[in-house]
């Protein structure tokens, strides 16, 4: 029989069919249809679902986590106000290079964008996140004109770079603790805040003839490097190979296994947690992997360590073990 938890942020409360509920709570599917609606305390929203627990069908805006045995987890994204503002231009940078007249502009109109166009095309960059204080820079090239917006976000520093001529192409788009530039470079430099508090740390640089920056260098340091106990070398193991630190990766494991070998395995995955849905979680560790805009499922590996590094890995699928070791055998 399916179980579903659902959840909210702390400042919301949920109600289950009319009636308050603790934010988070769980049940069993009954082949019933339910409504769930969830309550900020102050400023927001409500926002409500329909599960139709006979099909598993859910009808609404939340997050869903499928784990194994048949768990469902629900959660109430936290609504974010700035989506209901009106359209507000914040700034506007004209340029002209090789004869044509370009004109950038970021407005607000729930989300932060920038609009680019010229007589005879456009472009539009959602920015996917709130960035406060944005500036337009223009740099020219020989082969065009580098549009530059940087801008601080809740996370750190923004950029985006887009190379303007006839047409227009993104260059690059995202965020870092800090970014520093060079004449034909930048480097930013980012914090996970995973266990070992990496800081990984990437140098761009601008490719003329293939029209894009390229990473040239990336290493890595550690703020919180020490010994842990071997109950963490999996989720240690699976940390490094998420960030592509596959030289750290390694040496947490066996001799005869390969790192690299693991991380084509796993393919893409957006964090590690603990498998909440496991009545007997031991030596067992789930990646997430997402599946669409709101959905993710877990993937379930049980560890073997022994000396403090991982000896075999087992794929936890519908109850059964698959070993996994024979694949990631080092040559």
């Amino acid at each position: 029989m399916e179980k579903y938890i659902v959840n909210c942020a702390e400042n919301e409360y949920l109600l289950f069919d009319g009636k308050i509920c603790s934010k988070t709570f769980s049940f069993e599917g009954d082949g019933k249809e339910h409504l769930i609606s969830c309550f900020p305390l102050g400023k927001g929203v409500p926002k409500s679902i329909k599960l139709k627990t006979s099909s598993r069908e859910i009808y609404g805006d939340v997050a869903v986590t499928r784990w194994g045995s048949g768990v469902y987890e629900i959660s109430f994204a936290k609504d974010k106000e700035e989506r209901f503002k009106t359209f507000e231009a914040v700034t506007e940078v004209k340029a002209r290079h090789n004869g044509i007249n370009h004109t950038a502009t970021i407005f607000v109109d729930g989300t932060e964008k920038m609009m680019i166009s010229n007589p005879s095309s456009n472009v539009l960059y959602d920015f996917g996140r709130k960035v406060s204080k944005p500036k337009i820079d223009t740099t020219p090239l020989s082969l065009g004109l580098l549009f530059i917006v940087t801008g601080q976000t809740e996370d750190g520093q923004f950029l985006l770079i887009c190379l303007a001529d006839n047409n227009y192409k993104l260059l690059f788009m995202g965020e870092a603790d800090s970014i520093t530039f060079g004449k034909s470079s930048f480097t930013t430099k980012k914090k996970l805040h995973d266990m070992l508090g990496r800081v990984i740390i990437e140098e761009y640089s601008f490719f003329e003839n293939e029209r894009e920056f390229k990473i040239i260098s990336r290493k890595y340091e550690y703020e919180n490097e020490r010994d842990y106990i071997p109950v963490l070398v999996p989720y240690l193991l699976l940390e490094a190979v998420m960030s592509g630190d596959l030289d750290k990766a390694q040496t947490y494991l066996a001799s005869d296994l390969k790192a690299e070998a693991l991380k084509d395995y796993l393919g893409e995955f957006s964090c590690v947690e603990f498998p909440k849905a496991r009545e007997n979680p031991e030596n067992i560790v789930a990646v997430m992997v997402k599946d669409g805009e709101n959905e993710r499922y877990a993937r379930e590996f049980q560890f073997e360590v022994s000396g403090g590094l991982v000896q075999n890995i087992n794929e936890i699928k519908n109850g059964a073990k698959l070993r996994l070791k024979n694949l990631f055998l080092a040559v």
